[in-house]
């Protein structure tokens, strides 16, 4: 811990404007895996794989020392099935380096975020051979340079088919009971593959009983050798170029590959690696922080690194898994709106990001294409608003009876709004239509659009994504029922399969926080653009009457679970001791329904992602926020499980706690800062808890959507923002880390903001107007006056809680203690 204290005190000195410092920062955590990875091919993401790619081009390093290999998929590689039949993104295969004298050598891969290079060693008493691989960042390429130490080694190169076992791989996928065998309804891919000259190619194609054909081809050359097998000299490396092409990138993606192949030299290569290199001190030039945790902080920047390397296509975003392996993922790997894909896009604007950001409206901005069509088979598709009676969304629920009947709302058309799909992929694909008891989630999906454009004020982007959030408000606009004066969500679950058979849904807290945020997004972006101005009266009507969010006292709050019906209802005190039971007000799920979901946390979904919860709120709303992270932070702990079992009470199973839960635990941790919970708890139970649950290559434990955590807890507990106050270093837990840093984290209101905290104490706050908007900050010094500096020259000097300046376009700002 000294050494790495003892560099930040010293950084802290360095000039924000030079950025070497902190690429240093980035380059002291290199990440080191120090066996193969186990969960490869699978159907999840390859958690335990090193990740490299370019944002369009990805690749998982897999296999043992003797065969060492690369999972090679592409953002853009899909199986469009006939709409609403499943369809998902696939891989093309790998490419393997076989090395059979390298059985039991010794294995270890080290990532280089800051150069995105990964680079493995195999090592035995007589012969090493280490591999050093990069994508590149400006063309679908990737490089794999192989050197030998001591005996030459024999390599030979060659490629299989994701469904071709063997050489490091089984038919058996990792979270599958038993072999994938392709249905009889499902499209099968033309695979073909074959060697000339020395260029190893392979294509895939899936243009059968498909909605839009798509084909993936790579060919892989040694630069200046005419064979795929090679004897790998000591001195002399060997440098494999691997070029893959797509048709959406190209009508002839074979013959561009090879083409590509057959001519790359080694002058190329240099060319390519300067680019590289320049891109990603690029990327790293945006902002950083530091906090005085090495596990905390290679978090943090690994996080990036793989985000960096899953997501840039402007027009296909990462998918769930990050890098499919299998023709069989689960979920179909696609975009989730329930949650998934908005959580995993989350973050990426605050860090200043936005490339990587900018992805994530497109599949939806796209479902307006397909909008009241029917596929092949005549199934109507759910894009926007189409959804009947009969369908496949509900056809799940027809065993339940009477449940129609309890849930009418939920079948209600709003042609003027855009309802969404909850699977969907890319260019208006739909791999599953089935909302399955969920409508909020289309208010869900602004909360990363929302995120962004507060952040920028960006009226580009604005434009863009406008017919979203207009369709979004105009949805509720229509679906909410007004009830003695007030809007009441109905028919709306908290989860996916949330409703119960016998019981009403009403208001959902996590639809009432996704429905505000995304109604006041809709007004202040309307009013920007010169937009819809006879709509805004409505919808700010309905935000003022808007049914409060449910708040029961604990002891009349009823526990039932959803999926295993045998177990009795319980009273939610009965779980909890007296001093986070009883008579204390709590968020409840829903208002009258699943009034308290297990393992799930949306309680707090007004504060994170939505924003329309914070310290600005009324305490009375806040002291219930905090009573509720109590309650679930006991509830669902060891603590609170072995008390239920004391006990004799059964609970629900409510996954690896709330701080930690694989689906809500990341945006209930950054509530808990939004709403000013104690930040050493956070620092414990959540960010240093989480370092034991990550794996190697980023993931922690779900999909793409874990990497979002650490850069997103990080940046709220040092700047808030989401109530347009800048608030630095707020929730930071400074008797714990009382040195820390950011620079260039961009907040509400068009402003980047960079600040350090030194032996607890605020210092060097920085802040640039990228709009010129007027600005609010909380006195980082409460008890002191504040000199504002202007570009380096002193100006007014301000007091107070809080103060609020002018700015112009560009302008920098300094505040220092007086």
């Amino acid at each position: 811990m000294k050494p790495t204290l003892t560099f930040l005190a010293a950084l802290l000195l360095v000039p924000f404007g030079l950025h070497a410092a902190e690429l240093d920062v980035v380059a002291r955590h290199k990440v080191v895996f120090t066996k193969p990875p186990e969960k490869i091919p699978s159907r999840m993401h390859p958690h335990d794989a090193p990740i490299l790619g370019n944002g369009d081009l990805t690749v998982a390093f897999a296999g043992k020392p003797e065969f060492p290999q690369s999972w090679i998929a592409a953002n853009d590689f899909w199986e469009f099935r006939a709409p609403d039949r499943g369809g998902a993104p696939k891989a093309l295969g790998r490419l393997i380096f076989e090395a059979p004298v390298l059985a039991g050598a010794s294995y270890r891969v080290e990532q280089d975020c800051a150069t995105a290079t990964t680079v493995a060693r195999f090592a035995q008493k007589s012969r090493a051979l280490t591999m050093r691989a990069w994508v590149a960042a400006t063309e679908n390429v990737l490089l794999v340079e192989l050197m030998a130490e001591g005996q030459p080694v024999e390599v030979t190169m060659s490629f299989r088919f994701p469904e071709e076992p063997g050489l490091g791989a089984s038919n058996i996928a990792w979270a599958a009971k038993e072999p994938y065998v392709r249905k009889a309804t499902e499209p099968v891919p033309v695979q073909e593959q074959g060697g000339t000259n020395g260029v190893l190619w392979a294509v895939r194609t899936f243009d059968k009983s498909v909605w839009q054909p798509t084909r993936l081809a790579l060919a892989a050359r040694v630069v200046g050798r005419d064979s795929s097998t090679l004897t790998v000299n000591p001195g002399q490396p060997v440098t494999v170029v691997v070029a893959v092409r797509s048709w959406f990138k190209t009508t002839q993606p074979l013959e561009n590959a090879r083409r590509r192949a057959e001519r790359f030299t080694m002058d190329d290569a240099q060319s390519l690696r300067q680019m590289h290199e320049r891109w990603w001190r690029d990327f790293w030039s945006k902002g950083g922080v530091e906090v005085g945790d090495a596990g905390i902080e290679q978090a943090y920047y690994r996080s990036l690194y793989v985000f960096a390397s899953l997501s840039r296509d402007p027009e296909f975003p990462a998918n769930f898994d990050g890098v499919v392996t299998v023709d069989n993922p689960l979920w179909y790997a696609d975009y989730k709106l329930d949650y998934n894909h908005q959580m995993a896009f989350l973050g990426w604007a605050t860090a200043g990001r936005f490339e990587q950001a900018d992805p994530y409206v497109a599949p939806l901005l796209a479902q307006a294409e397909i909008a009241d069509k029917v596929d092949p088979a005549g199934w109507p598709i759910l894009s926007l608003h189409n959804i009947g009676k009969g369908t496949s969304a509900v056809s799940r629920h027809s065993a339940k009876p009477g449940w129609d009947q309890q849930h009418p709302r939920y079948f209600v058309r709003h042609p003027a709004g855009w309802r969404l799909a909850l699977g969907v992929g890319p260019k208006g694909h739909v791999t599953c239509s089935g909302p399955y008891d969920m409508k909020s989630h289309n208010a869900l999906a602004v909360a990363p659009v929302a995120d962004r454009w507060y952040r920028t004020r960006d009226d580009d982007y604005a434009l863009r994504v406008y017919p979203l959030v207009r369709g979004v408000a105009r949805f509720w606009e229509h679906d909410l029922v007004l009830e003695n004066g007030r809007y009441i969500l109905v028919d709306d679950a908290v989860a996916e399969g949330g409703f119960f058979a016998d019981t009403p849904c009403r208001n959902s807290i996590a639809g009432l926080a996704a429905i505000r945020g995304a109604l006041r997004l809709a007004c202040a972006m309307s009013e920007a653009l010169g937009l819809d101005a006879e709509l805004r009266p409505k919808w700010r009507a309905i935000l003022e009457t808007l049914s409060p969010y449910p708040i029961k006292p604990a002891n009349r709050i009823m526990v039932r679970s959803l999926h295993q019906p045998e177990i009795p209802p319980l009273r939610l005190s009965d779980a909890l001791p007296p001093d986070l039971g009883g008579e204390r007000l709590l968020f409840c799920t829903e208002e009258t329904g699943n009034e308290w979901f297990n393992g799930f946390n949306a309680s707090l979904y007004s504060a994170y992602p939505m924003g329309v919860l914070g310290l600005d709120s009324e305490p009375k709303l806040l002291e219930v926020a905090h009573n509720t992270i109590r309650a679930r932070s006991f509830l669902e702990s060891t603590a609170g499980r072995n008390w239920a079992k004391e006990r004799n009470l059964q609970l629900a199973p409510v996954g690896r706690g709330a701080w930690n839960d694989n689906n809500g635990g990341a945006l209930f941790t950054a509530a808990a800062v939004r709403v000013g919970y104690d930040p050493e708890e956070i620092w414990n139970l959540s960010l240093k808890a989480r370092l034991a649950h990550s794996q190697p290559g980023g993931f922690i434990w779900q999909g793409i959507e874990s990497l979002m955590f650490y850069p997103t807890v990080l940046s709220e507990m040092m700047l808030q923002s989401h109530e347009n106050v800048l608030r630095f270093f707020r929730c930071w837990p400074k008797k714990l880390q009382p040195n820390a840093r950011f620079r260039d984290l961009w907040a509400y209101g068009a402003f980047r903001c960079s600040a350090a905290l030194k032996d607890g104490v605020v210092r060097d706050v920085r802040i640039v107007s990228e709009k010129g908007r007027p600005c609010t900050i909380e006195n980082p010094w409460p008890d002191k006056r504040v000199r504002v500096i202007r570009h380096g020259q002193p100006a007014e000097s301000v007091s107070g809680g809080r103060f609020n300046t002018k700015t112009a376009i560009n302008e920098v700002l300094e505040l220092k203690p007086e």
